[in-house]
């Protein structure tokens, strides 16, 4: 009632005192006033107007007395009521200028009279005031104007409050207030010069329509806003082009924003608005197209909502968006095309023509789109873009292109995260928003997706829109995210915001730093800001508002209630707590203006609140350090009381403690303050650390990690743990000695208090990450372990019965629950808890699992409020919802089916929403979630359709398409198997619950198909072993009778294939052993069983190969070629999947046998045996010797039968000999015609190519063998041979009468790849014909007349002859061209110029313009040859190629003077590449090699891959056999550089511990103590670890501030450590001090340069290397708190491991070094005097290189083998020795002091 009469009041005054009433009487308690001098003080405002309206005596009279009442004078009130008084006086003034009849004189004296006493009452003030209030004054003129027509049928048009005039008469009043300015052109240009008075009247037309609450009132507020419509747009086309962008924004937001509510107020006046919404479309597309632009998502995204059939402005809304689409504007166009795709179904049918020309549009500006391209289009669209309908198109995408799903997996590049990773961030972010259809339809997105890998363990990304420049100040930065969320508000739905915001803007743009601010923003947004920046710059930088004095802060800050509660809600929280801390004063003119909007919109509290705190703590003076650091340790450690109480509820007050939303905004403003960096040490240091910025509030940071931990934010835990144990560290470092400090950081803190919460809680979030080697760190890292620390281990490892066990022991109920779970025991988990008076989630998921729906026991106990209502707590209940589910599905019940799916959705989405989603583990169980309700509503599409057979068959066929195959998603990785396996075993249950009560063949044979691939899944898994496999198999045995035939002999298969993963070979024999005798017994099998049988055939063979019961040849011929020779005749479909693992079997077979006789050929039997028959061929001749020389009958008799009885054992061991030679090569024979013919048939198995050609190279004088690799190696795609280009050219030879068949099957092979892939293989081929250029280019430069002439090796001219042949090839412009700039390179590499002893690194040096390298331009057929090119099968290639070279290079230092030149090539790149002469690459080359084969064999196993494990690679193109290319690493960094830093820094070391020795002490330290004994280098050395501590760990704080970039890089960190650890030690490379290994800033990976001391030639220096790699104080302390203890161990468990199972692979590339006699396989004296400063050269005589070569390669083997010290050892033995080798003092104390092993 007081709202209504409050409207009403100038109405009431005008006829009150019309009626002859004094104004005090009038009734103060209409409008809750106490007594009539309240009531006149309120509403004095709204009286004046009314009072002077009437014009009466006593209302002038009483002007004064109501001055005198409120206390103030008359000219105070003019004053105040300036702008109304004035817009109600000049149309008056106006009518008689325009001599208007309609408006009497009495009026227009009245108005003149006004006008004159309000001038004399403001006297000189009165100018100042109209130029200071012209926009409210055309504001209150604008909403006088009443339109009286009849705008529909019926309509009573009410008259307003007076006065009001019609539109016509508001414009010649608009045109008068013009003239009376002087100006010459309209008033609306005037306004929009002054930009603030623009603003002004567009704000007051937008909320009188806004606050319109009744049709009247919302019909006079657009009459206002057409009248200003009509009277601005004309101005910005002609006189105010600057302001159409903000003026037309404004416009149209005004006129959709209030759109809904007039559809319920009034649909006609709804109508009107649309129509005026056209109106300024169509002005802006006719004059100022480009504007429109921008806004166009805005309008679609409203109007869409109101176009559905049922909207009473349908038809207006269509016109209006069809009037848009038939823009002819380019940019228009191009900006539709990017609009989601336009809902055209159900409610939204009537949209199809729209729909039909939005397609259009889309495919002419875009073209027919693949999945990945939609994707991506959907992920550049902004929050507030996207909608509900954008979501369904996205599902219904997703789900019609499932084929093309991998390509969004597929890598998209070092540090990138997948596309779709980015969709499933993208989704997770909406799916936790506000908007609740938004959210259900990304959950169901997110559901087609499902659980696949991606690539990452960190799941967050930065989201663009809250990206902050981090290139201006702190002040800057919180200005620039102000001004871009402000900005957003402008268009908000709630006008208030609007208001609020807009009026914020003004003042932030009008301080000296918002204006500076606004200046580095897009053009976009300046525009869209025009109206609210100041005309000119602010001349001086705002005076800081200082705030309140030190107790008064103290006081109002430390209000609990404000921390604490907030009444209970969060809402109330976060404002409250905002406006606060900035009423207290926070020191920024800036954010000190915000206050309006943070009382209105929580959001942007929340947003905003870590700036506030900033600002105050930045500009602290009074001690609000301290107050704020006791207001937030108190809130995080009552958090860590009430979570960790047993009371299970949160005491009254502090609410908010435990609120999930409240925690996270409270830790955002932990993590901004990590990011920035204080202006005075907080430890009163004279410098300031880096790792001071964790130190702006004094936290205890295990209670702010428990935090974290509540919500989700496990990488934010394990940061702020890592702070912690680093105090602790310090506050113990006393107790911590030299002889401690290889220990983990958890060990050495082990004496702390805290340590025992320390090692708990980083239990738990390793545990919450599924992280097993962090869980296995801190079991062995602590010694604070009991036993559910290693039921966890246990659970983590796979060992599920141990696990059981140790819960048992620690009576944990709830554990032993999860083992039975987790051992797939659902029955005895049901019957485990069948009494308890709850149904637990683990009895639900028991429940649909084995299919209990008519188990009365759980309606007994089922709470109705548990499955309908999810609250804010953490408690699942999704296999509740999922169990009622599937029970509806069972009976049919799709209401109730789709009901409980929507309740499990909205449980994910809150769960979501109040989590903080960092990790990728965290997410994949959600994933596998909706996926399982994904597909239990496409099971029940089949369900719904049971009358219509067509439509049953269609759904069934997309059900068998999506899940026939096993991860059904071709190319995808996998993750692990808990994820998966729920999603598998729901599908068995769903089918399950339909076929009891549905017969259709077609869903039995589809769970036919899901139980074998259940067991399929189970049995693959690596940790489990198959649990789960046994009740598959016997389920799908049950359905077998009533299916075709096929399904017995597949179950009769999987079967098999289970014994044979449990190791019963037997068993998988009898098994399978009926089915091959029913395949024996039939003579003409069916086409289409051929492959079920092919299948079945080969694995029997497997089987009898393992068990070794029959001969190999009756395997081979039975089995394997029975296989082979059905599958080649076969014409039934597509069989190269089984054809193909057929070959791959016997294959292996035929290799494995090839190998036993191999070796037993070489073993010392018959080497004993090949002896003897030596000695026996002589014992032959000499016994006939004594023959022929006897006389003696009988004696010659009895030497002849000797004789006879010798030479048939001769001839019957030769015979053997032979034949095993025999069977030997018919082994070697079967096994590469058979790899050769699986790799014709696909490229699954690729990796065998090392294997063929290892084979062919170890017996190429074989003639089979070489005319096998001809006839069959020409059906191989070359581009399978390029990874062995090395391998293959070094077998180059011009010595034809030696294998003839050999070197002409390699030269044509050579001449294959060189012409269908040039770029890889010319540089090969070429820089060996180049081998001796060097030497031709010295000597032609040298004034010298005689040199020694350069003979050419065998193979170098086999290189030259195979190079001209190419230059009669089909390539022979390329080949001539690529010659040309190989020999620029060689000229550029011997040149040295205008170089001399003082040339420095990094100093720039002109080349010289006569180099051959400047003259090559625009090249034609030659690419960059560092950068590195992918291999195409297709053999098309389609390369940026070289347009030239920078005319300046850059000295890199040394003594040969490399150089670094810049090449730029025609995609308008340029890139660095590092150029040496007189140094011989081609090893590095061979390691590169090495490292890029290292890095495929890594993807191709299963765990490497999921951990994400490679060794970072650069190209390394060696020129000739002295010069060659290095592909320059961008954004590195020496690992010594960031640590000891270099000639111009101190490097960190000396920043963090500025009282230690520094590096060069050290290092004299251990230089005097070289010729000591050992055990005194080892003193010396302890002595330096006591003052030189390790700081590494400080790289990852200063790089990668936010937790999940900060874990995200020391994951990479510890992998790349790990990877190059295990290669390095395989390979014997040694010389990696610390500026041999570079370190990447972007990712934190290690990149090992300068790779010419490998296969353990360190060990061979002066002062041997004791190390097998490099692990020293600082690379351990970049590892965390679990130091080798941690992932690193288990990464190089896992890398080695596949480096071992694949050792043949890197054998045969290690062997290319045994043929290359040019390989120099000691070290030059000159070598180690670079290496080692030492003057004992001598030392370092020359070794024959064939017996090196054959130690290295052997030595490369015995390490595969796991042999160490004559011992083999297991993967993780070995492992563990080779750590501690590396990380022992003793080791270390015995290395060169250059190697700087304290660093």
């Amino acid at each position: 009632m007081v709202k209504l009469m409050r409207e009403e009041l100038p109405y009431l005054a005008t006829q009150w005192v019309q009626h002859k009433h004094p104004i005090a009487e009038f009734p103060p308690a209409l409008l809750a006033c106490p007594d009539p001098v309240s009531f006149l003080t309120t509403y004095r405002n709204i009286l004046l107007p009314s009072l002077l309206e009437c014009d009466r005596s006593p209302a002038l009279e009483f002007l004064e007395n109501l001055a005198g009442t409120c206390g103030r004078e008359a000219k105070d009130l003019f004053a105040d009521n300036f702008s109304t008084l004035m817009a109600h006086i000049f149309p008056f003034i106006a009518a008689e200028q325009a001599n208007y009849t309609s408006v009497s004189k009495a009026r227009i004296q009245m108005a003149k009279k006004h006008y004159k006493l309000i001038e004399k009452e403001l006297g000189e003030n009165f100018s100042d005031h109209m130029n200071l209030h012209i926009g409210k004054v055309i504001a209150g003129v604008v909403q006088l104007a009443h339109n009286s027509e009849v705008m529909i049928p019926g309509e009573l048009v009410l008259a307003p409050n007076p006065p009001h005039f019609p539109p016509v008469f508001i414009h010649t009043t608009l045109s008068f207030i013009g003239r009376m300015f002087g100006e010459n052109e309209p008033l609306f240009a005037t306004l929009a010069k002054q930009r603030s008075e623009l603003q002004v009247v567009l704000e007051s037309v937008a909320v009188g329509v806004t606050r319109s609450r009744t049709p009247p009132a919302a019909r006079q507020a657009l009459t206002a806003l057409e009248v200003t419509i009509e009277a601005v747009l004309p101005c910005l086309i002609h006189h105010s082009r600057a302001a159409a962008p903000a003026t037309i924004r404004s416009l149209i937001h005004t006129l959709t924003a209030y759109l809904p509510s007039l559809v319920k107020l009034a649909p006609y006046l709804a109508d009107y608005c649309i129509n005026l919404l056209s109106r300024v479309c169509s002005f802006t597309m006719e004059n100022c197209p480009d504007q429109l632009i921008p806004i166009v998502p805005l309008i679609f995204a409203r109007l869409l909502p109101l176009s559905k059939t049922e909207s009473e402005v349908q038809v207006m809304c269509i016109k209006a968006l069809g009037n848009i689409q038939k823009s002819e504007h380019q940019g228009v166009q191009i900006a539709l095309a990017a609009l989601p795709p336009l809902p055209s179904e159900g409610e939204y049918e009537c949209l199809s023509e729209l729909q039909k020309t939005h397609e259009k549009l889309t495919e002419e500006c875009r073209g027919n789109m693949l999945l990945r391209e939609e994707v991506e289009t959907f992920l550049t669209l902004s929050r507030d873009q996207i909608h509900a309908h954008c979501l369904a198109h996205l599902f219904t995408l997703l789900e019609r292109n499932r084929s093309q799903v991998a390509q969004l997996y597929e890598n998209a590049g070092a540090g990138q995260e997948t596309t779709a990773h980015c969709l499933i961030h993208r989704l997770v972010t909406l799916a936790s928003g506000n908007q609740e259809k938004v959210a259900l339809e990304a959950c169901r997105c997110l559901g087609k997706l499902g659980p696949a890998s991606l690539g990452s363990s960190v799941f967050y990304i930065q989201d663009p829109e809250h990206y902050m420049d981090k290139s201006g100040d702190a002040e800057s930065e919180a200005t620039h995210k102000l001004l871009t969320e402000l900005r957003r508000y402008l268009t908000d739905d709630d006008m208030e915001v609007v208001v609020a915001a807009s009026r914020v803007l003004q003042k932030i743009l009008a301080t000296h730093t918002g204006y500076n601010t606004l200046c580095h923003l897009s053009h976009a947004t300046k525009q869209q800001l025009h109206l609210l920046t100041p005309v000119s710059a602010p001349k001086a930088k705002t005076t800081i508002i200082p705030g309140l004095d030190a107790t008064r802060y103290q006081e109002e800050v430390t209000c609990n209630k404000k921390w604490f509660s907030g009444e209970g809600k969060y809402e109330t929280w976060v404002s409250g707590l905002a406006c606060t801390i900035i009423e207290a004063g926070c020191g920024s003119d800036v954010i000190t203006h915000i206050l309006p909007v943070c009382k209105i919109k929580p959001e942007f509290s929340a947003l905003v609140l870590p700036l506030v705190v900033h600002a105050a703590l930045r500009s602290d003076t009074i001690g609000r350090r301290d107050v704020l650091s006791c207001q937030f340790s108190s809130f995080f450690h009552h958090h860590v009381e009430s979570v960790s109480s047993n009371t299970g509820g949160v005491q009254k007050g502090k609410e908010m403690v435990t609120n999930k939303a409240a925690l996270q905004v409270m830790l955002n403003v932990v993590d901004f303050l990590r990011t920035q960096m204080p202006q005075k040490s907080f430890c009163g240091r004279e410098r300031i650390t880096p790792f001071e910025k964790n130190l702006w509030l004094k936290l205890n940071f295990l209670e702010v990690a428990q935090a974290a931990h509540y919500c989700g934010a496990h990488f934010s835990a394990l940061l702020f743990l890592h702070l912690h144990c680093e105090g602790m560290q310090s506050a113990i470092s006393e107790e911590i000695g030299v002889e401690r400090r290889q220990e983990p950081p958890l060990t050495q803190v082990s004496s702390h208090p805290d340590a025992p919460s320390l090692t708990t809680l980083l239990l738990q979030v390793y545990s919450s990450l599924g992280d097993r080697a962090g869980v296995e760190g801190c079991v062995s890292s602590s010694r604070f372990v009991g036993t559910e620390a290693r039921a966890l281990c246990c659970h983590h490892r796979g060992q599920w019965i141990q696990s059981f066990a140790l819960r048992d022991v620690a009576s944990d109920t709830f554990g032993m629950v999860d083992g039975l779970r987790s051992l797939g025991f659902f029955n005895t988990v049901n019957a485990f808890l069948s009494n308890s008076p709850k149904v637990s989630e683990a009895q639900w998921e028991a429940a649909w699992r084995l299919g209990k729906w008519n188990d009365s026991s759980f309606e007994d106990r089922l709470v109705e409020d548990d499955v309908s209502r999810w609250d804010n707590k953490d408690d699942e209940k999704f296999h509740c919802s999922l169990y009622l589910a599937l029970k509806s599905l069972h009976h049919q019940d799709l209401p109730s089916l789709h009901n409980h799916i929507l309740t499990a959705r909205r449980g994910i989405a809150n769960k979501l929403r109040l989590n903080r989603v960092e990790s990728s583990s965290f997410i994949y169980p959600f994933l596998s979630q909706l996926q399982m309700l994904s597909e239990v509503e496409a099971v029940s599409d089949c369900i719904s359709c049971l009358n219509n057979f067509e439509q049953l068959n269609t759904c069934i066929s997309r059900l068998t398409a999506s899940w026939g195959r096993l991860d059904m998603k071709s190319g995808v990785a996998a993750v692990e198997h808990h994820y998966w396996e729920p999603v598998v075993a729901a599908r068995v249950s769903m089918l399950q619950a339909v076929t009891t009560t549905s017969k259709i063949h077609q869903l039995k044979s589809l769970l036919h198909t899901t139980l074998l691939n259940k067991s399929e899944l189970s049995r693959e898994d690596g940790i489990k072993g198959g649990i789960g496999c046994e009740w598959a198999v016997a389920v799908a045995k049950l359905l077998d009778p009533s299916l075709p035939l096929p399904a017995a002999w597949l179950t009769k298969l999987e079967e098999a294939h289970v014994a044979r993963k449990r190791g019963d070979v037997q068993l998988a024999l009898r098994s399978l052993q009926p089915l091959i005798d029913q395949f024996q017994m039939q003579e003409n099998i069916e086409s289409k069983h051929e492959q079920v049988v092919c299948r079945g055939l080969t694995l029997y063979g497997c089987l009898l190969m393992d068990s070794r019961t029959r001969y190999p040849q009756s395997i081979i011929r039975d089995y394997f070629m029975r296989a082979v020779t059905m599958l080649e005749g076969s014409k039934e479909g597509d069989n190269t999947e089984v054809l193909e693992e057929t070959y791959y079997q016997l294959a292996s077979y035929g290799d494995q046998l090839y190998r036993q006789l191999h070796q037993h050929l070489e073993s010392d039997a018959i080497q004993a045996k090949r002896s003897n028959i030596a000695r026996s061929k002589e014992e032959v001749e000499r016994l006939e010797g004594l023959a022929r020389n006897c006389s003696d009958l009988t004696e010659r008799k009895e030497l002849a039968r000797k004789l006879t009885i010798l030479k048939k054992n001769i001839l019957i061991d030769c015979n053997m000999l032979k034949d095993l030679e025999r069977e030997q090569e018919d082994y070697l024979s079967l096994a590469l015609n058979n790899y050769l013919k699986c790799l014709i048939v696909s490229e699954k198995h690729h990796l065998h190519i090392y294997r063929v050609v290892a084979l062919w190279l170890q017996n190429l004088t074989l003639p089979c063998l070489n005319q096998m690799m001809d006839e069959l190696g020409k059906r191989i795609k070359s581009c399978q041979f390029v990874p062995l280009l090395y391998q293959l050219v070094a077998r180059l030879s011009c010595q034809r009468d030696q294998h003839t068949s050999f070197h002409k099957v390699l030269h044509n092979l050579l001449e294959r790849m060189s012409m269908e892939h040039p770029h890889q293989s010319l540089p090969v081929v070429v820089a060996l014909a180049h081998a001796h250029a060097d030497d031709r280019i010295i000597s032609a430069k040298s004034s010298r007349k005689h040199h020694n002439k350069v003979v050419e090796e065998d193979r170098v001219q086999a290189a030259k002859s195979l190079v001209a042949q190419l230059k009669k090839s089909a390539i022979r412009e390329h080949v001539q061209e690529f010659e040309k700039v190989s020999m620029a390179y060689l000229s550029l590499a011997n040149w040295c110029g205008t170089m001399d002893s003082k040339s420095h690194s990094g100093q720039q040096v002109k080349i010289d313009k006569a180099q051959p390298l400047l003259q090559l331009r625009d090249l034609r057929y030659t690419a960059a040859l560092t950068r590195p090119l992918r291999i195409q099968p297709s053999a098309h290639y389609d390369p940026p190629l070289i347009q030239g070279w920078d005319s300046t290079c850059s000295l890199v230092g040394g003594i040969n003077a490399p150089k670094r030149i810049t090449v730029k090539t025609s995609d308008g790149m340029k890139q660095f590449e590092l150029l040496k002469g007189r140094d011989d690459l081609r090893q590095d080359a061979v390691m590169e090699q090495v490292f890029g084969i290292v890095n495929q064999l890594l993807a191709q196993n299963n765990e490497t891959r999921e951990r994400g494990l490679s060794v970072r690679t650069y190209q390394v193109v060696p020129l000739s056999q002295k010069s060659g290319l290095i592909q320059w690493c961008n954004n590195t960094q020496a690992f010594g550089e960031y640590l000891i830093g270099n000639n111009k820094s101190k490097g960190a070391h000396k920043l963090y511990h500025p009282k230690d020795y520094s590096s060069d002490m050290c290092r004299q330290k251990m230089m005097a103590a070289k010729e000591m004994s050992l055990e005194k280098r080892y003193d010396v050395f302890q002595d330096i670890l006591e003052h030189f501590h390790p700081v590494f760990r400080h790289f990852f704080l200063e790089q990668y501030p936010s937790a999940h970039e900060w874990q995200r890089r020391q994951i990479a960190y510890t992998r790349s450590v790990a990877t190059t650890s295990m290669v390095g030690y395989i390979l014997g490379l040694g010389d990696r001090h610390v500026e041999n290994i570079l370190i990447d800033r972007s990712t934190a990976e290690l990149i090992h340069i300068d790779l010419g001391i490998a296969f353990e030639l360190g060990k061979v220096l002066p002062t041997p290397e004791t190390v097998p790699f490099r692990m020293t104080q600082d690379m351990v302390d970049g590892l965390g708190v679990l130091g080798v203890s941690g992932g690193l161990r288990g990464d190089c468990e896992a890398t080695l491991g596949v480096l071992r199972s694949c050792g043949e692979v890197l054998v045969t590339v290690v062997e290319v070094l045994r043929h290359d006699p040019l390989h120099t396989w000691t070290l030059s004296p000159q070598q180690v005097g670079r290496l080692q400063a030492t003057g004992d050269d001598d030392s370092m005589g020359p070794v024959a290189s064939a017996s090196m070569a054959e130690r290295v390669v052997l030595r490369v083997q015995q390490k595969l083998a796991g042999v160490e010290d004559g011992f083999p050892r297991t993967v993780s033995e070995q492992v563990a020795a080779l750590l501690q080798q590396a990380t022992d003092t003793a080791n270390l104390s015995r290395l060169f002091p250059g190697w700087r092993p304290y660093v």
